[in-house]
């Protein structure tokens, strides 16, 4: 139900600047923004909706950050009942909020996906983007129990729509994945090219949030928003959640590693209402 990206790259002054980025999408959800303390006493802020359990994205104080989309096909089904996968079969947040609550890197995120993925079969697939300070960029996509996953650090990027690359694209390729997914999934990878390319020759933290705000309020150009980014009554069954029920781009969130800052929209991107979060450091 969603768009992210991740990038991270060296300035000119031999900073390093990264970035966790989505689009949240679904029917009418309330959407959560705060802070988030573990019983080992690790913050983070977070943004997630009510009726996910876990975090949807977020950024600990270690500057570990993780996010996660959707990603299905219509063979679905729950624990051999004849319907698809519901909210409450959905714990991959959970994952993402035990991630924050215990690590700091990228490698250490990525063994706990190994383990809790086959522990889950049931739960709704999708994808896991994590990024740290130090650059280390990985996806882990997971369907059924399964799971497959690749280091992007040397890349620099790496973005996704709701579409998987290693374990069910042939099982998408007869949806409406091919034109919304991969569309909105190029967008995001040309744009995260273009960020990582650009911070060695200056391209500031500021500049690359304005931009990331334009990108996550991009709208389809043909009349069905068919493979835009920030969408407004969407109504395609198969493209970002199943059935009917109209769909729209609940919130946008930029996670700005080095400055713990979380930019966040208060509904549409579009109609730029931004607001900010930072995570302080205790002493």
């Amino acid at each position: 139900m969603c768009t992210i990206g991740a990038v991270s790259n060296v300035n000119e002054k031999g900073e390093r600047l990264g970035f966790l980025m989505k689009t949240i999408d679904g029917p009418p959800l309330e959407i959560l923004n705060g802070f988030f303390r573990d019983p080992n006493r690790n913050q983070a802020i977070f943004t997630s909706f009510m009726r996910q359990q876990g975090i949807n994205i977020g950024m600990n104080q270690h500057r570990l950050a993780v996010t996660l989309s959707y990603s299905h096909y219509v063979d679905y089904k729950v624990k051999g009942r004849e319907e698809v996968l519901k909210m409450e079969d959905d714990t991959r947040a959970l994952a993402n909020a035990e991630i924050l609550g215990k690590y700091k890197s990228v490698d250490e995120g990525i063994e706990l996906l190994k383990d809790f993925v086959p522990r889950h079969p049931h739960q709704v697939g999708g994808n896991h983007l994590l990024i740290d300070a130090n650059g280390d960029i990985a996806l882990l996509e997971q369907c059924e129990g399964n799971y497959k996953y690749r280091k992007f650090t040397d890349r620099g990027y790496c973005g996704r729509g709701n579409n998987s690359h290693w374990l069910i694209r042939d099982k998408q390729s007869y949806l409406v994945i091919p034109l919304d997914s991969l569309p909105r999934e190029k967008a995001m990878e040309n744009f995260l090219k273009n960020v990582y390319e650009n911070i060695p020759k200056g391209m500031n933290s500021e500049e690359i949030v304005r931009k990331a705000k334009s990108l996550l309020s991009q709208h389809s150009e043909s009349n069905d928003q068919i493979g835009g980014i920030c969408i407004h009554g969407l109504k395609e069954p198969g493209a970002r959640i199943f059935g009917d029920v109209s769909c729209n781009t609940l919130c946008a969130v930029i996670l700005d590693i080095k400055e713990l800052i979380m930019h966040y929209s208060l509904g549409f991107p579009c109609s730029e209402n931004w607001k900010a979060l930072k995570l302080e450091l205790s002493n």
